[in-house]
């Protein structure tokens, strides 16, 4: 006996629609309904935030003008 596997979903109306199969035509089948595991959200950590936040902020400073912007920083950090 061979098998056939579809993915399909089940419509608002109860309705599932499968492929054209005409070999299968006129014949009795038996239909097991197998819900697919739906993908669990996860929240955002804060390391991850932080890192699209600020990925590529700097990249288009030159070492120079990284080095100032952080010299400036921690002097005004450490009054």
């Amino acid at each position: 006996m061979q098998a056939y596997k579809y993915d399909t979903k089940i419509s608002e109306a109860g309705i599932i629609s499968l492929p054209y199969e005409p070999q299968l035509f006129n014949m009795d089948v038996e239909v097991i309904i197998v819900p697919k595991a739906q993908p669990i959200q996860r929240k955002q950590t804060a390391v991850e935030h932080f890192l699209e936040t600020w990925s590529g902020a700097f990249k288009d400073m030159t070492d120079e003008e990284l080095d100032n912007a952080k010299y400036k920083y921690l002097k005004e950090k450490h009054k």
